[in-house]
This record gives structure tokens, sequence and C-alpha cells, in this order.
């Protein structure tokens, strides 16, 4: 209601949005406080055929980004083909190994692999074979004295396959406007793209199939529970003073303490 300017200039469409639906959305918004959107690189014509020149760019805009999407997603598929990572930050135990596969314009051109990391490797090894006996996260983590939180240690079991050797690809889920597809994380293993023996495994397939399993029970488990209401959650507080949380049909510390759940 106090705004302190009256016109928003863009480059072009492209800057203000890819896709039409929001560049639709934010117009009406912006004009319904009187505020003017002016692009440096479109011509000003008359009040007519100014919104059908901004309509065709945005839809040229829109099918530019997600050809660029699907060059960019089968070009990630073919280096995982061919033993490549597709990119990101190496998983903890392991770090990259750069190499070097040809010349773009005068620079390197490079790919990836995972070599184990000499500090973190034989705890996350001793950590996943532990999970996969059935051993708590609790006792492992105070056996090995572990500094990571639950939730990376969560996606370090999540990743087991990873773990056991291959690269694997396509197995997070699409992420659009703050939510996950379907409201799932992972895609269907089916649609995964699995290069096998990439890198050096930490634990054996059979080891790395039992830790999945474990997680699919542990998914259902919550699942069975997403009902309840946690009427006193946030206004408990544990011994520990941390809050108490609902979990899973009980409340528990949420800094994870010795404590029992309730």
């Amino acid at each position: 209601k106090d705004c302190r300017f009256s016109v928003v200039y863009c480059y072009d469409t492209s800057r203000f949005s890819r896709r039409q639906y929001h560049a639709q959305l934010y117009k009406y918004l912006l004009k319904k406080r009187r505020i003017d959107l002016r692009f440096l690189k479109l011509p000003r014509t008359d009040t007519i055929l100014d919104p059908i020149i901004e309509s065709l760019m945005e839809a040229f805009d829109e099918f530019h980004s997600q050809k660029s999407k699907m060059d960019g997603l089968r070009g990630m598929r073919e280096n995982v083909e061919q033993g490549w990572r597709a990119g990101g930050r190496a998983i903890l135990g392991y770090q990259l190994d750069k190499h070097i596969v040809g010349l773009r314009e005068g620079q390197p051109v490079t790919k990836s692999k995972l070599i184990p990391d000499p500090k973190t490797f034989h705890s996350i090894q001793t950590y996943l074979k532990g999970r996969a006996r059935g051993e708590s996260r609790k006792a492992l983590i105070g056996s090995l004295q572990l500094d990571i939180p639950y939730t990376t240690l969560a996606y370090i079991e999540d990743s087991a396959l990873t773990y056991a050797g291959h690269t694997v690809w396509n197995r997070h889920n699409e992420y659009t406007d703050g939510s996950y597809v379907d409201g799932k994380r992972y895609r269907a293993s089916k649609e995964w793209v699995i290069k096998k023996n990439t890198h050096e495994a930490m634990i054996t397939d059979e080891e790395a199939a039992e830790i999945l399993q474990r997680r699919e029970e542990q998914h259902k488990q919550r699942r069975r529970y997403r009902k309840n209401h946690y009427l006193l959650s946030s206004l408990i507080r544990c011994a520990c003073g941390a809050n108490i949380d609902g979990d899973s049909g009980y409340y528990r510390c949420h800094a994870r303490c010795d404590r029992r759940s309730i």
C-alpha cells in the first residue's frame, strides 16, 4: 500500500518470467497497484498492440526455457551413461576427482567421478554397514562419534545405491512452485538411471538393498501415523530445554536427548 515506486523496468520479457502463467499473474498484480511495467528491448507502439507483442515474446521465452531444460537433461543422462557424474557436490564420504575431457573456447571442460575421502570414508562405511545389520542411528552416532544431523544421515541411507559404487540419476522428483511433484521427493525406482560400478563402493549391493528396504518401511510407518494431531507440540519442553515435537505417534525431544518418548 505504501509502494515507493511506480515503474518496474526489465531488460526483456525473459527477465520478468519464463513461465507465461507467472508473467500474466504478476503483471495483473502490478497493474492492480497502478505500477507500470516496461521492457527496454521491446518497442512501445500503442495500448492495443503492446500486450500482443508481449504475449508472443512470453510464449517464446517459455518454449526456450523448456527446450534448454530438455537439452540439459539429455546431456546429464549422456554423462551418466558414460560413467561420469551429472553434476553437483560429492556425497559425504567421497570427494570429486575431476578430469579434463576437452576444450571449449580455449577453456578446459571437466567431468568428475567419485573417489574416497580419506577423512570420512571409513566412518560413513561403518555407519552404513551397521544400519544394514539393523543397528539404530542413535547407537551408531554414539559409537562412531558422528557430528551429523539426523536429516543428513537419512539422506545418506536414501543414497545407498551410490554408496554401493553405482551412479544414480533422475532419482529426485521435479521441484516446482515450492513443492515436489505429487508430493514425493523421489521418483519410482523404475525411472532411475543407474550406471553400475562407476566408483569404489563402501557397501555391497545386498547391504544397500537392506538399507533401502528399512527406509521404505520407515516411510510406510510415518504415513500410518500422519493423521495424528499433536495438540501439545511447541507448548511443552523437555527437561533438557528443547521443544517436544510430535513424531510417528509419539512426543519426542527435538534435540533427540536420551529421555524416553511420550
